[in-house]
């Protein structure tokens, strides 16, 4: 995919038409992330199957990302929002200010 078609899949932003803008992928399933998997898929998908598995190694494979805007302050490293703590969920609330 290249740089400039990339895009939030929630909300459709795009770091090539904002800078603030940084986007991050869907976390990869497992033993140690199901749970974060799970929170993911359900605030992207809250009408699909995103308890499942399957649904959730989709999700990974096909690089689908959120932007910043969907994470409260407290989920990034930094104070720039370039990286997520390991155990970042996306955030409803940030919605309703976005």
């Amino acid at each position: 995919m290249k740089e400039n078609e990339r895009k939030c899949y929630k909300c459709g932003c795009s770091p090539a038409h904002d800078r603030n803008i940084t986007l991050h992928r869907f976390p990869k399933p497992g033993r140690t992330n199901s749970l974060r998997c799970e929170l993911w898929a359900k605030y992207c998908f809250p009408h699909d199957s995103w308890w499942s598995q399957e649904f959730q190694n989709k999700l990974h494979s096909k690089h689908l990302m959120l932007c910043t805007k969907h994470f409260k302050k407290s989920s990034f490293i930094d104070n720039f929002g370039k990286r997520l703590v390991k155990s970042a969920v996306p955030d409803e609330e940030c919605d309703k200010v976005s």
